[in-house]
């Protein structure tokens, strides 16, 4: 695909690299003017002297009427400096240099030149732009290295610095971010040089868990541009806490109950643990299709053994030793004897379970 744009006498094509050029030679218009014999067709480029493609139609009758650039006793002369990439086309209005495929060093100012028997030659002028559109895009961290897809675990409240950089193309592509951080609350600040541009956070925030940062570099309406894209992972305390039981007091001896605890917000997923009075007991997880709620089953049965001793339920998150919430019951275990004919020793146990306050260890 090409661009063009004729202004004053010098007509200005623009073509990507490794595309196809087509180069009018608009002197032949001027030559039907004239009654002279034409005697070349000559290409030149300003970087070369020698001309890089020559028609030679001297051998060609001239005095028909159905003279034709196509006749077959014109002589073809390309520069074998393009290497079998020129081709000269004759069965259009007028003819044209095609440059299949256009390399970087192809641009510049080409000159079509029809030379004349007794006349003085005419000439005209194309400039040829080639574009190289960037090889790709790379984002970097402030550690300067290579970054892509999900980058982290980071914490909440550091920095996040990231600079991108397209690989190649000229004339130097123009980088834009784009993406669902414009949907946070957190501060952002763009720096874009002629080269790089680079998005800082000062301090990483809640609501930027799993921010799209995508980096585009476009040099040309011409090109396809590219990009590339990286999702921010943070690590995230559990918010809160929250145990539950499946029973009403009193509750009689020996019967099974069920201690539900549950915790949400946290990433990676919560690790919820039960101690009583200190001990590690068994339990069950459950983690909800999301994975932003842990919900965790201690299951027992009551006994007056546990009387006094207090259940802990401990949430922890991997990633962040140092954070944890806990939230306790204090087991009472009340027994009444009561004395039959029987003489049989009959025993009601009462548990009631005494619920704390949530505890964060930070």
């Amino acid at each position: 695909m090409q661009q063009m744009n004729s202004r004053r006498k010098v007509k200005k094509i623009i073509v990507v690299e490794g595309q196809v050029a087509i180069l009018p030679c608009e002197s032949t218009l001027s030559s039907r003017n004239t009654s002279a014999e034409t005697t070349l067709l000559r290409w030149f480029h300003n970087r070369y002297h020698k001309p890089l493609y020559t028609l030679d139609v001297r051998h060609v009758n001239q005095q028909s009427k159905s003279f034709r650039w196509s006749d077959n006793n014109a002589r073809h002369f390309p520069s074998p400096d393009y290497e079998g990439r020129l081709y000269l086309e004759l069965n259009s209005e007028i003819p044209t240099l095609r440059i299949d495929p256009v390399l970087f060093d192809d641009h510049g100012r080409y000159t079509c030149q029809v030379d004349f028997r007794t006349s003085r030659s005419v000439s005209s002028y194309t400039d040829l732009r080639v574009i190289i559109p960037p090889k790709g895009v790379v984002i970097r961290d402030q550690e300067d290295r290579k970054v892509e897809g999900v980058i982290g675990p980071f914490n909440l409240g550091e920095t996040l610095i990231i600079t991108c950089e397209a690989l190649g193309g000229d004339p130097l592509p123009l980088l834009s971010w784009s993406g669902t951080y414009g949907n946070s609350t957190g501060a952002y600040h763009q720096i874009t040089t002629n080269t790089t541009s680079t998005i800082k956070i000062p301090r990483l925030q809640r609501n930027d868990q799993w921010t799209h940062f995508t980096c585009t570099a476009r040099n040309s309406n011409l090109t396809l541009a590219k990009s590339s894209t990286v999702t921010v992972e943070i690590n995230l305390p559990p918010l809160d806490i929250k145990m539950e039981k499946n029973f009403l007091e009193p509750l009689s001896d020996g019967k099974e109950v069920t201690f539900t605890c549950k915790s949400f917000g946290s990433h990676p997923r919560a690790h919820i643990r039960w101690c009583l009075d200190g001990q590690s007991v068994t339990s069950k997880d459950v983690v909800a299709e999301n994975g932003n709620l842990t919900i965790s089953y201690h299951q027992r049965r009551s006994s007056s053994q546990d009387d006094g001793k207090t259940l802990e339920c401990i949430v922890t998150n991997p990633n962040i030793p140092s954070f944890i919430l806990k939230q306790t019951y204090t087991i009472n275990v009340h027994c009444m004897k009561e004395n039959r004919r029987d003489e049989w020793l009959i025993h009601f146990c009462f548990a009631a379970f005494e619920k704390r306050s949530i505890r964060r260890v930070c």
